[in-house]
């Protein structure tokens, strides 16, 4: 890594970990593992609701195009 760059970050870093340490935040593995987890059901979610959009549609339209004999 550059010079220029490891000061960057260790300057940056520095101001982060007293933020964390200031409010008690000793890790950050489980802040990590639960922000991913609702990024993940948060995505899921939204899938889940295009996907029964699509089916609706989709449900929708064959019921229209069936011919009535």
């Amino acid at each position: 890594m550059k010079p220029a760059t490891q000061d960057m970050l260790s300057r940056n870093w520095g101001g982060f970990y007293k933020a964390l340490t200031a409010r008690n935040i000793l890790g950050l593995d489980g802040l990590i593992e639960e922000l991913v987890s609702q990024l993940l059901e948060r995505n899921m979610k939204k899938k889940i609701q295009e996907l029964i959009k699509t089916l609706i549609i989709l449900s929708l339209r064959s019921s229209v195009n069936k011919p009535n004999y």
